[in-house]
């Protein structure tokens, strides 16, 4: 029977386990990611053998193996991007999800600015006081011209029937809005509506 030595006290126990607990989770995250590389190389090559895309064929095994099809998405991507997993810059010592993170996803687009606004797209407000309640929105400018005084007016959030948001206009913009809408709307605000619809003024800008 082999020999086990028990540690003597306290913190040489808790060292132990410590070390135990280290070790085994960076060889079960790199498993991992050697088991998604192998994955992604398997799909690789039957896409190049099929000519199929790479969201048909994750799709269908997705289905055939009860497995979410993004997770081969990105299985397939990162054997593309590192044909040889040694070549990843952190070597070893980086997890699936960092991987993930950090190469195969797009990275977020920062919100759109024009004359001075900043449009927040995740900074909602559902009426004219909580609006205004914001420090950045004491002062209301139109977006469109940063020099103008604006009040707040209702807007549709689409097309046809539905919600609306607030949006700061000033006199002109907001007598042009309502004398041609259509022309208004697609000419200047239906490429970013979901922004502007959230426009706050920088706090820089309000001086």
């Amino acid at each position: 029977m082999e020999a086990q030595i028990i540690p003597v006290n306290f913190d040489e126990l808790a060292d132990e386990i410590k070390t135990i607990y280290v070790e085994t989770r960076f060889n079960a995250e790199w498993s991992l990611l050697e088991g998604y590389h192998a994955i992604g190389k398997l799909l690789h090559n039957y896409k190049e053998q099929t000519g199929m895309t790479h969201r048909e064929l994750c799709a269908g095994v997705g289905q055939a193996i009860n497995k979410k099809s993004t997770s081969l998405f990105y299985a397939m991507k990162f054997y593309e991007r590192f044909n040889d997993i040694n070549m990843l810059p952190e070597g070893k010592n980086v997890s699936w999800r960092g991987v993930c993170h950090k190469y195969l996803t797009a990275p977020k687009a920062e919100p759109p600015t024009v004359k001075g606004v900043t449009f927040l797209k995740d900074k909602p407000f559902n009426s004219v006081e909580q609006e205004r309640g914001s420090k950045n929105l004491d002062k209301p400018m139109c977006f469109l011209h940063p020099d103008r005084k604006a009040v707040y007016h209702h807007f549709p959030r689409t097309k046809g029937a539905g919600g609306t948001k607030l949006l700061p206009l000033c006199g002109e913009c907001h007598g042009e809005a309502h004398s041609n809408p259509y022309v208004y709307w697609c000419g200047r605000l239906w490429e970013n509506r979901y922004a502007l619809f959230n426009a706050v003024i920088e706090e820089s800008e309000i001086k």
